[in-house]
């Protein structure tokens, strides 16, 4: 299990592919790590012509062309934000800030605190794991929920939902541009992270966004395709709800082994999620299989023990 769960930790922060790049609109630019488990950086341009970075790739080599990308608009950036603490959004922060080091670094409170206190262990074993991998860097502030700071122009405000998908998961808002970036609240097309066993906590905060934004806002994920924010909440609340009812029926009483989930149960589960949802594979650069089993099994404590977080067994 111990190898399972080293797998799982690498699989979110190592894909060592050729990237793909692309723009969406006069303001707005990505970069996407090709492969499995692809993960998107986004940028903004501002009225006068700076950059406003979301999230820092995966790993050295993503990072690098991550900043290759930004170099070639020709353009300074003038601020990083973090949506979340996961090694697929946060292992290249520290290249990309010693590229950019005029650039701000933001996050919320929570993030920057796992980021400094890596209390699961997930940011070591992937820094470890990407040679050239840079310490993170002071933050040049932290923000409480609803907190803005405005960058060249653009005001962009810390929407700070909580433990969910990850520990201290943040959205930002911008309201100039009606604009949500969402990190991996809201995505569409890949089976997610659950390994957190936080799923009644993610409905929450969709929940939360949605009281909080248009329900049109263009909505740029931390996976896949940006879409409307109610298209994309909607495809993620209709995941968490249907994983949550299949691990609940395979531990009814009559089920085989009750409460436990067995590895035919499981089976069954994954080829019925995605067929409802036809999913592209994991969010995770990981074999989809072990991602089923880390997702089940930890949604299935969840309901079950009611435990929260990521608890390996050792």
């Amino acid at each position: 299990m111990h190898d399972l769960v080293r797998a799982a930790a690498l699989g979110l922060a190592l894909v060592f592919t050729t990237p793909a790049i692309a723009a969406a609109a006069p303001a707005e630019g990505r970069y996407t790590s090709s492969g499995e488990g692809p993960v998107n950086s986004w940028w903004v341009e501002t009225p006068h012509g700076q950059l406003i970075l979301f999230d820092a790739q995966r790993d050295t080599s993503n990072a690098n062309q991550l900043i290759a990308a930004l170099q070639a608009t020709g353009k300074p950036v003038a601020a990083i934000f973090v949506t979340h603490p996961h090694p697929d959004h946060v292992t290249g922060l520290g290249l990309v800030a010693a590229a950019f080091p005029q650039a701000a670094v933001y996050a919320s409170a929570p993030t920057a605190a796992e980021i400094g206190g890596d209390t699961q262990g997930l940011l070591k074993l992937a820094a470890d794991a990407s040679p050239g991998a840079l310490p993170p860097p002071h933050f040049t502030r932290v923000l409480r929920d609803n907190e803005a700071v405005a960058v060249d122009g653009i005001e962009v405000r810390a929407l700070v939902l909580g433990d969910g998908e990850s520990v201290g998961v943040a959205a930002f808002w911008l309201p100039k541009m009606k604009l949500l970036v969402s990190g991996d609240v809201a995505t569409t097309g890949y089976v997610p992270w659950l390994a957190e066993a936080r799923t009644r906590e993610w409905l929450a905060q969709l929940d939360d966004l949605k009281s909080r934004v248009p329900s049109g806002a263009r909505t740029l994920p931390g996976h896949g395709e940006p879409a409307g924010y109610a298209k994309l909440s909607g495809w993620m609340r209709g995941y968490l709800q249907a994983v949550r009812r299949e691990v609940g029926a395979a531990q009814r009483p009559k089920s085989p082994e009750g409460v436990k989930v067995t590895e035919a149960e499981r089976g069954a589960i994954a080829a019925s999620l995605t067929k409802q949802f036809r999913t592209k594979g994991g969010v995770a650069g990981l074999p989809i299989e072990r991602l089923w089993k880390l997702n089940i099994d930890a949604v299935a404590r969840e309901l079950t023990d009611g435990l929260k977080g990521y608890l390996p067994e050792k």
